[in-house]
Order: structure tokens, then C-alpha cells, then sequence
């Protein structure tokens, strides 16, 4: 069975090519790492400390999260793992500081858990952490992907689509760190929509994720509006939390370039989604959380 996908936001008429599904059995252990460098020259980190877990009150959800130190001028890619018998259904990253940029945010391999790709163009060092949204109960689980391409300095999106089951998250990730994520966030009820800048002066590829699971009901977006954003200040938005009896499921986020986008409070029993959008060199702009409920 393979993923239906969608081309927007281009008139290159790029073609997607299609992964084909595939289903995994629950597992995974707690852990976390991290792997960075230079944003001309990749490094590899010390291995880092297992991550943290938060249970949102009463719902089947759990966070994991695991958070590091991004060196000034560095690039990081930074993981968690959900605690055994969960999923990712959904996850992304959180920074203290500005600037910094997310480029990738994704779904391991076997839906063990969750990784970003965060960059610190500041001159202090920038802490950043991954979360991943694990589940239990699921009955089915597969990762899907599309990949398009991107001329240089230019925008492209492209979504890819649940052929079974009902989505939960997503994400995606380009050949190059030199993007700025504008859209990362559900597509109606099925899929998964990635929205990126190139700045690079190449065509780039990309690649879009969706997660797709059976074993959750009642899947429901919860978004904070639109919210303006100044030229030169970061602007964060709130989701609403889940409904009572609702877990937290996911999350996204559309900004001119989105700086975070993750669980808010996960360790104060929160079960909201926050964002932190920048205009990305325009005078203007506008910033939008969704939240991805369900039980």
C-alpha cells in the first residue's frame, strides 16, 4: 500500500516519489543522543544521558525528552526514545534563545522515537530539546514519505497522505541545513504538510513524513488562530489543551520560519502544543499552533 501525495505551493511540476509503507511492532527503550558540528563541518558529540519522561494526567500518552547544549555557530542533531510498548505518534523541538533555527524534525526509523536538526547562529551557547509524544495501545503503525525538490531560493510544500489509518504527526527533513521550516503541521485529518525556504543557491531535495496509526478515535485538531508576528521579535502561541479524557497525540505549527514547535509544560501536566514563529527577513508575518487530540 502506498502514500498518496500531494504538490503545492510550485509550478515546477516536480514529481514525488513514494516510500512504501511499512508496519512495525511496539517496542523501543528510554534513551537519548546527540551528533553535531560546525555548520561548515560536521563533528561528533559525547554520547549523551538518557532522556526524561513526563505522563500527561489521566490520557495514554507519554513525553520523553531530552535536551543539550548547541554550541554557538554549531548545528545539532538531537533524539529521544519512547519508553517500551509506546510509539511516536508525534514530537518536535524547543529552544531557549534566539536565534536559532529547526531544519528537520521527524519520526525514527521503527516509530522508536523522535529526532531534530536545530542550529545556533548566535555567539552564546543555545540549549534545544527533542520531544517525542509515545503511545501505547496502538494496533497499527507504519511511516510514510514523499520527496520533492526546491530551486534555490524558493518555497515548495508538499503533503503526503494516510492510505491507512488515521494521522497522528509528522515532519520532514532537506539535504541541506540552509531552510527555514514554514509549515510543518497536519493536513486535514489524514495527512502531513512540509512547507520549507531554501536559501541555499541550488536546488535542494526534501523529504515529508506522516505518521499513521489504528488503535486511537476521535482525532481532533485544536488550533491557537493566527497570531502576528513583529519584524525583528519572536512571537510563541498557545494551543488550548485536550478535551478532558483526550490524549495528546501531535503537533505543527505555520510561521515564515518556525523557530520551535512542541508539547508545552509536559512536566507541569500541560497538554497544550507552543510555537515560536519569526518573519524570516520579511517586515511581516503570522504564526499559528495546531494540537492533534484523540483516545
Amino acid at each position: 500500500m502506498t502514500a498518496i501525495v500531494l504538490v503545492s505551493g510550485t509550478s515546477e511540476g516536480v514529481a514525488a516519489d513514494i516510500d512504501r509503507a511499512t508496519s512495525y511492532d511496539a517496542g523501543g527503550t528510554a534513551s537519548a543522543g546527540r551528533i553535531g558540528g560546525p555548520v561548515e563541518a560536521g563533528q561528533v558529540a559525547p554520547p549523551a544521558p538518557a532522556g526524561r519522561r513526563a505522563v500527561d494526567a489521566g490520557s495514554r500518552s507519554t513525553v520523553a525528552r531530552h535536551g543539550v547544549p548547541v554550541p554557538a555557530g554549531y548545528y545539532w542533531r538531537i533524539w529521544v526514545y519512547c519508553p517500551a510498548g509506546t510509539k511516536a505518534t508525534g514530537g518536535g523541538a524547543s529552544t531557549h534563545g534566539y536565534p536559532t533555527g529547526l531544519h528537520a524534525s521527524k519520526a525514527i526509523d521503527g516509530g522508536n522515537g523522535w529526532e531534530i536538526t536545530v542550529s545556533n547562529n548566535a555567539t552564546i551557547d543555545v540549549y534545544a530539546w527533542v520531544e517525542a509524544v509515545c503511545v501505547s495501545g496502538l494496533t497499527y503503525y507504519s511511516l510514510h514519505t514523499a520527496t520533492s525538490s526546491v530551486a534555490g531560493g524558493q518555497i515548495n510544500a508538499t503533503a503526503v497522505l494516510c492510505p491507512r489509518g488515521v494521522m497522528t504527526g509528522g515532519g520532514g527533513w532537506a539535504d541541506t541545513n540552509n531552510v527555514s521550516l514554514r509549515s510543518n503541521r497536519p493536513h486535514s485529518l489524514t495527512g502531513w504538510v512540509l512547507s520549507l525556504r531554501n536559501r541555499d543557491a541550488d536546488r535542494r531535495g526534501f523529504t515529508v513524513q506522516v505518521v499513521c496509526v489504528e488503535g486511537v478515535q476521535n482525532v481532533q485538531h485544536v488550533e491557537s488562530g493566527w497570531q502576528p508576528i513583529v519584524n525583528g521579535l519572536d512571537r510563541i502561541v498557545f494551543t488550548d489543551a485536550c478535551a478532558p479524557g483526550q490524549s495528546r497525540l501531535g503537533g505543527g505549527a505555520d510561521a515564515p520560519a518556525i523557530v520551535s514547535s512542541s508539547p508545552y509544560d509536559v512536566f507541569e501536566g500541560n497538554t497544550n502544543w507552543v510555537v515560536t514563529g519569526v518573519v524570516d527577513g520579511a517586515p511581516t508575518g503570522n504564526v499559528r499552533a495546531v494540537l492533534i487530540c484523540g483516545t
